[in-house]
């Protein structure tokens, strides 16, 4: 090897071969002994760096995720508080109806709705009745039909609203089926189904078909000032 003032020369010999020469800049391999461990320096650095952030960012998250867990689990016990208010509620009003298709005097249903001021039972002497009584299929469906007879002498319009129970072994279903409001365990009678007659109103009250061949109904009819006007039991096969 011969050393230049500027240059490095050098000269490779190989067996069989005609020997090899090489100039090399000093300048070269000066900057490229300064500048590979800089390189090297800051890719190391930058490594380093996102090592660090990604450490940062998991431990982050690790420290957010009990917060996150206990809020779950709160919202867990409060849908669970929920849930068993209204089963709770659900039995109390399964257990009001039970007694009120037991009851002696029939009908005995009437603690099923809110009382209004000054509710009178007028049932004993209605001035309706029910005519063209028919229950039958419509695919998964099962209709009861009726029309609610004004008998009022002289003639008069009543305005009212209606419900239908209905009674299969140990379940019963409420129609109409929006009867009931923000979980309460009461009916209010303004939330039956609505009538206003001279002289007759059809209705059709739809239920799920039941588990049964036999169901038992109940139909009590109030009158705009929540006065309990009609009461019926019909059981029917189907």
């Amino acid at each position: 090897m011969s050393l230049l003032k500027e240059k490095i020369s050098l000269i490779l010999y190989q067996d069989g071969t005609a020997p090899k020469y090489f100039t090399l800049s000093k300048g070269l391999i000066r900057t490229t002994l300064t500048v590979l461990p800089i390189v090297s320096f800051l890719a190391i650095a930058a490594l380093m760096v996102g090592i660090i952030y990604f450490n940062e960012i998991r431990h982050s998250a690790k420290r957010k995720e009990p917060a996150v867990i206990k809020e779950l689990r709160v919202k867990q016990r409060q849908l669970e508080t929920s849930l068993q208010v209204v089963t709770l509620e659900k039995s109390v009003l399964q257990e009001k109806i039970n007694k009120g298709v037991n009851s002696k005097d029939g009908p005995g249903f009437l603690s099923l709705f809110k009382k209004s001021l000054g509710r009178q039972d007028k049932t004993s002497s209605p001035e309706t009745a029910l005519e063209d009584i028919r229950l039958y299929k419509d695919g998964p469906k099962l209709k009861f039909y009726f029309k609610l007879i004004n008998l009022t002498k002289p003639v008069r319009r009543i305005n009212g609203h209606v419900f239908v129970i209905m009674q299969t072994n140990n379940q019963l279903s409420i129609w109409p089926q929006n009867a009931f409001k923000d979980q309460s365990i009461q009916l209010s009678f303004s939330d039956g189904e609505y009538f206003g007659t001279s002289r007759f109103r059809p209705f059709e009250a739809t239920f799920d078909t039941p588990d049964a061949t036999r169901a038992v109904f109940k139909i009590a009819v109030f009158d705009k000032s929540g006065n309990f006007i009609f009461k019926q039991i019909i059981a029917k096969e189907f």
